[in-house]
């Protein structure tokens, strides 16, 4: 899926994959299960550590608060370098979970 399309959109790509013009090959999809999501932590972004990267995601299972994830896209520079000094403000040293992930991020 292209960062520039909505989520709930899809591409079939046999030969154009990369052309931005939107024709027959693309499907709309309807969402028909949802999940909640809490925001654990984040990654920088990459090549911009003024920047968030990606949201870590997590859900509840039982009681237990567990890692399930991440999310990168929804906002451009200006929204990134935002959201990272708003995360930075309660930035935490301890884990909000119990596993250790499988990449370090912030609390």
């Amino acid at each position: 899926m292209s960062p520039h399309r909505p989520a709930d959109q899809a591409r079939h790509c046999p030969i154009r994959c990369g052309t931005s013009n939107r024709t027959e090959d693309w499907l709309k999809l309807k969402c028909k299960k949802r999940q909640e999501f809490v925001i654990i932590g984040y990654y920088d972004r990459v090549g911009a550590i003024r920047q968030v990267g990606s949201l870590i995601l997590g859900v509840y299972d039982h009681g237990t608060l567990i890692p399930v994830g991440s999310v990168g896209t929804g906002w451009n520079s200006d929204e990134a370098s935002e959201l990272k000094v708003q995360l930075a403000k309660i930035e935490q040293s301890n884990l909000p979970f119990s596993e250790a992930p499988k990449k370090p991020g912030r609390w």
